[in-house]
């Protein structure tokens, strides 16, 4: 039978098409086919088992231009941009005891950070104004997104400390590296109507702390055999990559919440 028809589902949406993604146990990583050779059934549902799943896919629907997703200071986006990023995690409280099979996992703080490279140049108002934040351990206010969104675009924003790199090498071009850590709370806003892919659905669970449904089916599953698997999971991090000739990447960290289901296929 073939591999391709373990369908894996995230919150009721098909995600097989949008993301590619990866799932672990006790650190190990397992392939997910009907023929089941490393066993990985039977290791979910044994003794001291953590879970974890990565998954990456690409934002928006149609896809966002990583080359138009700009960091903007004060409204106004830096200059001659080359790359950057957005994390976003929360640090998960451990609510296991003695008698868990599994781990329990429950939300916690959110942090969110943020990186851009630029060329330098020195005349320009928003890298004085982030220069000038880090020299004097000040706050800046950032979005992150299109310049001027349109209709299923997203945009990002909050306040931030700055911390900022030149380089300057004899004979080459010169370069700022700026991070930016957040100081409260990431905003997202979507520009008009929007299509959820599947995967921008993680930010918003990520934001508001909820857990989501990872569900594994064997589509090629017999009566009385095992057909699902429902895995629920915290999201640890997401990072967004937004770099020149190329579209904005996705990517999250999950990681088991509490005790996975076990559904064998009705007659």
């Amino acid at each position: 039978m073939d591999g391709n028809r373990i369908k894996v589902s995230i919150g009721g949406t098909d995600i097989e098409k949008v993301v590619t993604h990866s799932l672990q146990i006790n650190g190990s990583q397992i392939e997910k086919n009907n023929t089941d050779d490393g066993g990985w059934k039977q290791l979910v549902a044994g003794n001291d088992v953590d879970i974890s799943a990565s998954i990456e896919g690409e934002l928006g629907a149609p896809k966002e231009n990583g080359s138009l997703f700009l960091v903007s200071v004060g409204g106004t986006a830096v200059a001659a941009q080359r790359g950057g990023n957005l994390s976003i995690s929360q640090e998960l409280r451990d609510e296991s005891h003695k008698t868990s099979r599994y781990p329990v996992r429950k939300s916690g703080k959110k942090m969110w950070s943020a990186s851009l490279s630029t060329l330098t140049d020195l005349a320009n108002t928003q890298h004085k104004a982030l220069i000038t934040a880090a020299d004097q351990q000040t706050h800046v206010t950032l979005s992150i997104g299109p310049a001027t969104p349109a209709t299923g675009d997203y945009t990002f924003s909050g306040d931030g400390a700055v911390n900022v790199n030149s380089e300057n090498p004899d004979g080459d071009t010169a370069t700022l590296s700026v991070d930016i850590t957040g100081n409260g709370a990431l905003t997202k806003t979507e520009e008009g109507s929007f299509t959820n892919n599947g995967v921008i659905q993680f930010l918003d669970d990520l934001l508001a702390g909820t857990q989501v449904t990872y569900l594994i089916t064997n589509e090629d599953a017999a009566i009385g055999d095992l057909e699902t698997i429902s895995l629920p999971f915290q999201i640890e991090s997401i990072e967004l990559s937004f770099e020149k000739n190329d579209v904005v990447k996705i990517s999250a960290n999950l990681q088991l919440a509490a005790e996975p289901t076990f559904t064998n296929k009705a007659a």
